[in-house]
């Protein structure tokens, strides 16, 4: 048949198909410290209210701020993909927990805000890279860590 292109994969183009411990939780700590500083909203509140005077409408749009860059992650995932971001999922963490421990000190609602809207920002991406980044990993075991616990015969 002229005209179809065909691919052949060597064996040097094929992904891992072992499950990759170290790495699998190595993402998975990451992931884990990365949600833990974001969850330092909550806490935060109600010393952000005293020390900004702001109202409770302000401290309602913290989370809005927080979490609305995660409606971009789609479109986050294609520029990952077209650029190669992956050391994001080592840097996330880090950008979050700074962000975060600076949250609780910021000078104004509006610094804030932004400091909420680039950690929100940096979430993205972490969860964009993320999640492809441990399916890979995980090689033909995707889903089925524990597999590696106590597999079937």
């Amino acid at each position: 048949m002229e005209g179809l292109i065909t691919q052949t994969i060597t064996p040097a183009e094929t992904p891992s198909q072992a499950f990759q411990t170290v790495n699998v939780l190595s993402v998975a700590g990451a992931h884990a410290l990365h949600d833990m500083y974001t969850s330092f909203v909550a806490p935060l509140v109600p010393i952000l209210i005293a020390s900004l005077a702001i109202t409770k409408t302000q401290a309602g749009l913290m989370i809005f701020f927080l979490q609305t860059p995660a409606l971009f992650q789609p479109l986050i995932g294609r520029l990952v993909d077209r650029i190669g971001l992956k050391p994001v999922v080592y840097l996330a963490p880090a950008i979050t927990a700074v962000g975060m421990s600076i949250a609780g000190v910021a000078p104004s609602y509006t610094v804030l805000a932004v400091i909420l809207t680039l950690v929100g920002i940096n979430s993205a991406f972490f969860h964009s890279v993320g999640s492809v980044m441990s399916g890979t990993l995980s090689g033909r075991s995707i889903g089925r860590g524990k597999r590696m616990v106590h597999p079937r015969s």
